[in-house]
C-alpha cells in the first residue's frame, strides 16, 4: 500500500529518512488540492511521487552528501588506504550492515546483539575512521567495497546466508 507524508519540511534528511522508510511520496502542505489529487494518482500506479520543490530539497541534499564524501575520501585510492585496519572484525561486519542501511535494532538481532552494544560498535567505527555520522559510515564501506580486497565478512562464503537482508527501499 503507498504512504504518502503530507505536511514535510524542506530537511533533505527527514525527506530521505521518510522514503527509506517507505514512503512512497512525500508532499508539502502548501500544494494544493489538484497536487494531491495527482500525488495520490500517481501512486496508485505504484509509481513514486515527489513534486519539483522536494525534488529539489533531495538533489541538494545528494550534493551536500556527496560534497562530504569527495572531501573525506578524495584521497583514498587502495584499500591501504581507507584505514579499516584499525576495525575489528566484528566492527568490520556492523560498517557492512550498516552499509546496507540496517538500523541498530535490525543488526542487533542479526548479530545477536545488545542494541547498547551495536551503538558502541558503531561509535567506535565513526571514532575510528574520523567519520561524522552513520550515512558518512555507509558511504564509507560502499567505497571500501569497490577495491578487489573484500571484508572479512564478505569473504565468508556464509556471508549471504547468515545475513539474508538485503533490504531494497
Amino acid at each position: 500500500m503507498p504512504v504518502l507524508v503530507v505536511d514535510v519540511p524542506k530537511n533533505g534528511d527527514l525527506i530521505a529518512e521518510y522514503l527509506m522508510d517507505g514512503a512512497s511520496g512525500c508532499l508539502a502542505v502548501e500544494h494544493g488540492l489538484d497536487e494531491l489529487i495527482n500525488a495520490l494518482e500517481t501512486m496508485q500506479e505504484d509509481c513514486p511521487y515527489l513534486p519539483p520543490s522536494v525534488q529539489a530539497v533531495l538533489l541538494q541534499q545528494f550534493v551536500t552528501v556527496r560534497r562530504q564524501f569527495i572531501d573525506a575520501f578524495g584521497g583514498i585510492h587502495s584499500r591501504d588506504d581507507l584505514g579499516l585496519d584499525e576495525l575489528t572484525d566484528r566492527e568490520r561486519e556492523v560498517l557492512e550492515l550498516v552499509a546496507q542501511e540496517l538500523t541498530n535494532r535490525q543488526i542487533s538481532e542479526l548479530l545477536f546483539l545488545e542494541v547498547g552494544t551495536v551503538k558502541n560498535h558503531v561509535h567506535s567505527i565513526l571514532t575510528k575512521l574520523e567519520l561524522p555520522d552513520r550515512t558518512a559510515a555507509a558511504e564509507y564501506q560502499r567505497h571500501a567495497a569497490s577495491f578487489s580486497s573484500p571484508t572479512p565478512a564478505a569473504r565468508s562464503n556464509s556471508h549471504r546466508q547468515m545475513y539474508p537482508v538485503a533490504m531494497s527501499r
